[in-house]
């Protein structure tokens, strides 16, 4: 066959535009790693002093397949509303756990407890979980310009395995398969892990009305 020959080639999918608003997917996590904390996986804030996990989610299958969003976890920092932001990042995080290793969030069974727990942050790195995709509207921008950002993909919640709508790792979407992001390493399971979510319990997610983003904290 000829490179040249372009009648055999695949036609390229649109691009553009966001994710449409509480579409569910499996997607895969990739931290950016930002230089700060254990591991050095916590990036810094330029203006607050935060620490967060810069977290990168590309979509597995589906009509999606291969697309990408972005959220930042503030886990540290210096004043009452940073810890308050920690606190809904661990429920958060919590939640993208029990997703990625198939537990019920009422689950309070020793292996449900040693699931939760991971050796570090660094061991997000890689977990396949179920994902409601949401939209978020764009904002001014700050250069007194009047133009507004574009709208953009986020994290609405993980969806755990009591939801219907959870995709159980290994199965398939209809329509094309899930393609493996390149420099995946996937994730693994160890029950005698020791807990990194600042000790303690990380509150389990309370759960959206109608698919909208839920109120955590």
């Amino acid at each position: 066959m000829s490179f040249f020959d372009f009648n055999t080639a695949e036609s390229p999918r649109p691009r553009g535009g966001v994710i449409p608003n509480n579409t569910v997917a499996q997607v895969v996590l990739a931290l950016r790693f930002g230089g700060h904390g254990p591991d050095r996986v916590l990036k810094a804030s330029s203006r607050s002093g935060a620490l967060m996990l810069d977290c990168e989610f590309t979509v597995m299958g589906g009509p999606h397949d291969t697309r990408k969003f972005w959220s930042l976890f503030v886990v540290d920092g210096d004043t009452e509303g940073h810890a308050q932001a920690a606190g809904i990042s661990r429920g958060q995080l919590r939640a993208i756990v029990e997703s990625a290793r198939g537990i019920n969030p009422l689950d309070t069974s020793p292996e449900a407890r040693a699931g939760r727990q991971i050796a570090g942050f660094a061991e997000l790195d890689g977990m396949i979980f179920t994902a409601l995709i949401g939209v978020e509207k764009g904002k001014p921008m700050a250069d007194g310009s009047g133009d507004i950002y574009d709208d953009k993909n986020i994290l609405s919640m993980a969806i755990t395995p009591e939801d219907s709508r959870y995709i159980r790792n290994g199965q398939q979407f209809a329509g094309k398969p899930a393609t493996q992001p390149q420099g995946f390493k996937g994730s693994t399971f160890k029950a005698d892990r020791p807990a990194a979510f600042g000790g303690g319990e990380a509150p389990a997610p309370k759960s959206a009305p109608n698919g909208s983003a839920p109120a955590w904290g």
